[in-house]
């Protein structure tokens, strides 16, 4: 493993699963879907955009205490992927916070890290979180493979 890098398997159960997924259901993908789907919540989005209301969904809320860091996430991105959807490597502005965290849900994803020139793969079953701090958050590029099937990621930022 990289440092910094803290995978959970089973973070929630999939009775929260299917609860979140009733409160923020993931988009039907239409021939205009060539990206994922971004929805935003929080009063302090660190990004602009795709901001959908400055309330968190309350199932995501409740997880906020959970996630075992020193604060409490004020910032919450849903990500919508559908089969063959990826992400491009990136590192993810330093105001997003000291730790970024990635719940996955309704399928698996292979999430890539990259740094000179090394690569590492990491598996995240549907419910487990990834946690990325330090030396992996702020030099390690990370990126998603293209998608098996349907996925959605819950992002925590501060």
């Amino acid at each position: 493993m990289i440092e910094g890098l803290e995978l959970i398997l089973d973070f929630i159960s999939e009775a929260e699963e299917k609860a979140i997924l009733d409160e923020v259901p993931l988009s039907v993908p239409s021939a205009e879907t060539f990206r994922n789907k971004i929805r935003r919540y929080g009063p302090q989005t660190a990004y602009r955009n795709n901001v959908v209301s400055k309330e968190l969904p309350k199932t995501l809320a409740l997880l906020c205490p959970r996630l075992g860091l020193d604060y409490v996430p004020t910032s919450i991105t849903v990500n919508d992927y559908h089969q063959g959807q990826s992400i491009i490597p990136h590192i993810d502005d330093k105001s997003c916070g000291p730790v970024i965290s990635v719940l996955s849900l309704i399928s698996e994803a292979t999430m890539k890290f990259t740094k000179d020139g090394i690569s590492h793969y990491v598996k995240l079953p549907p419910r487990s979180l990834v946690h990325m701090r330090g030396e992996v958050r702020y030099k390690w590029q990370h990126s998603v493979e293209p998608l098996k099937g349907p996925r959605m990621s819950v992002v925590f930022r501060k």
